[in-house]
């Protein structure tokens, strides 16, 4: 019951730069390829692949932000992931530390709050 919600996750993620192309003219590293070639290629991997990958981009991900904490768009994607991969802990986490890291931005709060609701993460 949860695989179309990773699937749509894996899709979205897609969309985001990866270190790799895959498809695509330009074949530089940092350069992204054809997305839809991504998508469709993890979506034909077997489950336990496409969810070391998952768990590969969520560490990624978790990763960049302790670095460059400034990534609105990058926390509440963090958030969602775990969510998705049934990680409240780490969601509430990553909720708690974007809260910390935004503190003085009414506008950022406000889309953290929102999404807790939506997801309901307490906290």
């Amino acid at each position: 019951s949860w695989l179309p919600a990773v699937q749509a996750r894996i899709a979205a993620a897609a969309s985001e730069p990866t270190p790799f192309a895959v498809g695509g003219e330009s074949g530089k590293a940092g350069e992204p390829g054809d997305r839809s070639v991504m998508a469709k290629a993890v979506a034909a991997m077997p489950a336990a692949e496409q969810q070391a990958m998952i768990h590969r981009m969520v560490d990624g991900l978790a990763t960049r932000l302790k670095s460059k904490g400034d990534d609105i768009d990058g926390w509440l994607r963090l958030v969602r992931a775990y969510r998705v991969l049934d990680e409240g802990e780490n969601a509430a986490g990553a909720l708690t530390e974007a809260r910390r890291n935004f503190s003085g931005d009414t506008v950022a709060t406000k889309r953290l709050d929102d999404l807790a609701a939506e997801l309901g993460i307490k906290g």
